[in-house]
Order: C-alpha cells, then sequence, then structure tokens
C-alpha cells in the first residue's frame, strides 16, 4: 500500500502526489533522498550552531558571575584576613591576662597561707590563755582559800593573843 498526499487537506486519495512505490523505494531516485540529507544536515548545522550559542551565553554569563564572585572571594578573604587579625591579637590579650591572673592567684595564695598559719598561732594563744585563765581561777579559789585560811590563822591568833592577854592579866594581878 502507498501513500498518497492529495491538494485537499485531510483526503487521501489516487491522484495525489505518490512520494514512495509500492515497493518502498523513492520513486524519483536519489533527489528526494539527498533533499532528506540536506534538511537533516541543515537540522544538524543548526543544532550545532544553537549549541555554541548557549555555550557562548554560558561561558560569557559564568565570566561575570566568575568576575562577581572574584570580587566577592577578595572581599571574603580581605574580612577574614581581619577578623583573623583580631582574634589572634585576642588571644595574645587573653595570653597576657592569664598570665597576670595566675601570679595574682600565687600572691593571693601565699596571702591566704600566711593568714592561716597567723590564725593557727592566735589560735593557740588564745587556748594558752584560755588555759592560763582556767590556770589563774585555779590560783584564784586558792588564794581565796588561803586567805580564808589566814583570816581564820588571824583570829586563832587574835584570839589566842586575847587569851595570853588575858592570862597574863590574871597572873600578874
Amino acid at each position: 500500500m502507498s501513500v498518497t498526499f492529495s491538494s485537499k487537506s485531510g483526503e487521501v486519495g489516487e491522484d495525489s502526489l505518490n512520494l514512495m512505490t509500492s515497493d518502498n523505494r523513492p520513486k524519483y531516485g536519489w533527489r528526494s533522498h539527498s533533499s532528506v540529507w540536506w534538511i537533516g544536515a541543515a537540522a544538524v548545522c543548526l543544532g550545532f550552531l544553537l549549541l555554541i550559542l548557549i555555550l557562548g551565553v554560558v561561558a560569557h554569563n559564568s565570566r561575570a558571575i566568575g568576575d562577581r564572585q572574584d570580587s566577592m572571594c577578595e572581599n571574603l578573604i580581605y574580612s577574614l584576613t581581619i577578623d583573623r587579625d583580631t582574634l589572634r591579637d585576642e588571644r595574645d590579650q587573653l595570653k597576657i591576662n592569664s598570665g597576670n591572673l595566675t601570679k595574682e592567684m600565687e600572691v593571693l595564695q601565699s596571702q591566704y597561707n600566711a593568714m592561716a598559719e597567723s590564725r593557727d598561732k592566735l589560735q593557740e594563744e588564745v587556748n594558752r590563755l584560755n588555759l592560763s585563765r582556767t590556770e589563774m581561777e585555779v590560783l584564784q579559789s586558792q588564794y581565796n582559800a588561803m586567805a580564808e585560811s589566814r583570816d581564820k590563822l588571824q583570829e586563832e591568833v587574835n584570839r589566842l593573843n586575847l587569851s595570853r592577854t588575858v592570862l597574863m592579866t590574871k597572873l600578874y594581878k
């Protein structure tokens, strides 16, 4: 069966232009075959031209983007460099502060140890004074007992003296 095209749109008939023979070979030989080949070659060329055009546009845009990215990268590198230097300065300052705080801590520790030693000595003195006070209270009570004994002895002496005086007066009388 052959494919035919008529001049009327949408109708297929016998009087139409027959492009192929019944054995599926071109009726006009190399001419119709070469025109298909030229159309295909033109399509491939147009495809290549379109591809070259697209690649050119992409290259141009990527160069523009690259230039913008280069300046952004330079700004970013500059900013990072400044930040790095600032952080390095802060680190150095923190090292200095740490050293100063360590020295201050050592001085404070030394003062604390001296105060602890002084506190211990004062506690010993307080304990000794408390002992002395206890001893003094014992001595005071002993003194009071001795004073009482003395007073009793004095009374005894006075009584004995009175008795002697009475006896002496009786004797001499």
